[in-house]
């Protein structure tokens, strides 16, 4: 069985920080050792996963890791999670409801602030030509004046030699 690795994007210093210290630990009192050693452990590993859930397809992991932006927002919905475990989510419940606007409003592509895209988007052209050679999937795209995008794809090729295009 593989184990999984979270990077976390907050840290339980950042939490008793915006929480308060004695916030925090009135939350966790009652837990010991390496109980409450495993629960920040989940706590900071579920919110960086919310994070991930709405980021990840299009930002790396080591980029979200560095973002200030990306570390407050994980910092309010650790604080969220662990408010909910006294029953008191209505302490950070109208910052992390901003906080998931926020994030599905970057899911529909509003970029995040400061943080690099590492997906290609550059424009694609694809030229298409019938080729009879073929008696099915008749229409494919060739290759030579066709631009950008992957040099795998799911369309068919035509790997006619370069002048018949002329």
């Amino acid at each position: 069985m593989a184990l999984e690795t979270v990077v976390p994007y907050t840290t339980q210093a950042a939490v008793e920080r915006y929480y308060s210290i004695r916030g925090a630990t009135l939350q966790t009192d009652d837990l010991l050792g390496s109980n409450l050693t495993d629960f920040w452990i989940e706590i900071l590993a579920y919110a960086s996963d919310i994070i991930n859930t709405y980021l990840s397809r299009y930002h790396s992991d080591a980029d979200l890791a560095t973002s200030r932006w990306v570390n407050m927002r994980t910092t309010i919905i650790a604080c969220y999670v662990i408010s909910q475990r006294r029953g008191n989510p209505h302490l950070f419940q109208t910052a992390f409801d901003e906080v998931i606007e926020e994030l599905k409003l970057i899911n529909e592509f509003r970029p995040v602030p400061r943080l690099p895209i590492s997906a290609d988007f550059s424009p694609v052209m694809s030229n298409i030509i019938v080729d009879d050679r073929f008696g099915i999937k008749k229409l494919r795209v060739h290759t030579v004046i066709s631009t950008g995008g992957a040099t795998t794809t799911k369309q068919d090729m035509s790997f006619l030699l370069n002048f018949l295009w002329l």
